[in-house]
């Protein structure tokens, strides 16, 4: 069987996350300021003959540090619960009609702050829409399926992901602040 394959760059967020997201800037309006970077997440799929689905994330690694792999018997036992949820719910929009074996791999550590999860729904989305014969999704739709996807995903998990980036940002404060100084030109203390 052919292998097919996709990817999507991660991105740095300097400002603004979470402005963009309702109600917030339905009330108040919504900016983020961010930029992708050159190191990406793969995704790689093999279509099956039967309905079945394998994941495999090289990128995402469970507690004791092995590569997270699921098996489905078919599209519809999917749950949204538990490790790669929004992978999963990134499968299900997209509603393939085939079973495959998904890989994917990040060259960025998990939980970094770099987007790599919603960079990981992005490349299986595209990956999936290579395989629609008619009704292809633009790259603004694309990223339209990408944030139903987040939608999707359990608010448990989507509030750990963004505990974590919090306490990156925390973690990572004064050179932040250092570096939005040299590139925005703001003074050191509103950076």
């Amino acid at each position: 069987m052919k292998c097919y394959n996709s990817r999507a760059p991660v991105r740095i967020t300097f400002g603004g996350g979470g402005t963009d997201i309702p109600p917030y800037d339905q009330r108040y309006g919504g900016l983020c300021f961010g930029a992708t970077i050159n190191k990406y997440i793969y995704a790689s799929l093999i279509p099956r003959l039967d309905k079945k689905v394998y994941i495999s994330s090289y990128g995402y690694r469970s507690h004791d540090g092995t590569a997270l792999k699921q098996e489905f018997s078919s599209l519809g036992e999917i749950d949204l619960e538990g490790e790669l949820s929004l992978i999963k719910a990134s499968i299900k929009n997209m509603n393939p009609d085939f079973g495959f074996e998904l890989y994917i791999r990040s060259e960025v550590p998990q939980r970094s702050g770099l987007g790599a999860s919603s960079s990981a729904s992005i490349s299986v989305i595209g990956l999936l829409n290579q395989f629609r014969e008619k009704d292809r999704l633009t790259n603004h739709s694309i990223a339209e399926k990408a944030f139903e996807s987040w939608k999707e995903t359990p608010a448990p998990e989507r509030g750990l992901i963004l505990l974590e980036v919090a306490n990156l940002l925390r973690k990572n404060k004064e050179k932040l602040g250092k570096l939005v100084t040299k590139e925005m030109g703001k003074v050191l203390k509103e950076g």
